[in-house]
């Protein structure tokens, strides 16, 4: 969540014919809490009858307050990966039979299905975007022209650059993939505490034409790289003495025309980009030939 003062909807639609699929909701953080189950949970959905096929439920501020962090925080991601306040759901099939569903969650008050525009708009309209979470894929796909929105929050006073990486990867069919590429701008002031009145609706998001950094490689075959320096992290963050936390604003845009592009998206923190805070021993040329010449 981006905004913790906003109601957020969850929807589960039943395919049909496909068992009668029911949610527990509960909110937790990433390091304290268990998923909702049938003796642990807060919001309990019913099971949709045969002849219905829609679950709802609608999660407001109050209702969200009960834990602690949802009291204190405007957003669920922090610099240091952890997520604090989020809304964790698990869905459970009544009877003994499989379920096949769809689960949804928007926030109220936007068009969630909105897709913006890669250049300058006159008239921008600002929907929530989506969280990069460390050492974890987020699969998205868009199309020639359009950019979907992301936000990875920063440490400005840890000298371990962050990295963000987008893999070209079919996921949602079948045939060639389209290309995507990313745009990325720094947000100062992005305050973690409640009561700041900055917030999603006014970050500076990236266009093509207005982006801080950009990665291209120019094949759907190779990943891009966002590796921001600490210089820049520093001068695009720190504007002033008391700055209230920065994140990456990160654009990722379909370059291939006529072409829907499928990608996944991921972060990395610590000092190693690769294996988190996990040193990698790599063999020296000399040795890996002595391998060789021993096993021939």
């Amino acid at each position: 969540m981006v905004d913790m003062t906003a109601t957020f909807n969850v929807t589960c639609t039943r395919m049909p014919g496909y068992g009668k699929p029911y949610f527990y909701v509960k909110m937790i953080d990433s390091d304290n809490g268990w998923p909702p189950r049938a003796d642990n949970y807060r919001l309990k959905s019913k099971p949709v009858k045969n002849n219905e096929h829609i679950n709802f439920l609608s999660i407001n501020e109050t209702i969200r307050d009960y834990w602690p962090t949802c009291q204190l925080y405007k957003r669920s991601l922090h610099e240091d990966g952890r997520q604090v306040c989020f809304i964790a759901i698990s869905v459970k099939c009544a009877g003994n039979g499989p379920c096949a569903y769809k689960l949804q969650i928007e926030q109220n008050g936007f068009n969630n299905k909105y897709i913006h525009s890669a250049y300058d708009t006159t008239n921008f309209y600002p929907t929530p975007p989506g969280p990069v979470i460390s050492q974890d894929f987020t699969n998205g796909q868009i199309e020639y022209g359009k950019v979907k929105y992301y936000y990875f929050p920063l440490d400005m006073y840890d000298e371990r650059r962050p990295l963000i990486m987008l893999n070209k990867t079919q996921i949602y069919g079948q045939g060639p993939n389209g290309d995507s590429m990313l745009i990325v701008n720094f947000q100062a002031n992005v305050s973690e505490q409640r009561n700041d009145q900055t917030n999603f609706t006014k970050w500076a998001y990236p266009t093509v034409n207005t982006t801080k950094a950009y990665s291209r490689v120019g094949s759907v075959d190779w990943p891009d790289l966002i590796d921001p320096s600490i210089c820049s992290i520093e001068s695009s963050c720190k504007i002033e003495e008391n700055t209230k936390g920065c994140a990456l604003i990160i654009g990722v845009v379909g370059i291939t025309e006529g072409v829907t592009s499928s990608y996944r998206i991921k972060s990395f923190h610590g000092s190693n980009k690769l294996i988190k805070n996990i040193p990698l021993s790599i063999e020296r040329t000399e040795d890996r030939e002595k391998v060789v010449v021993r096993n021939n």
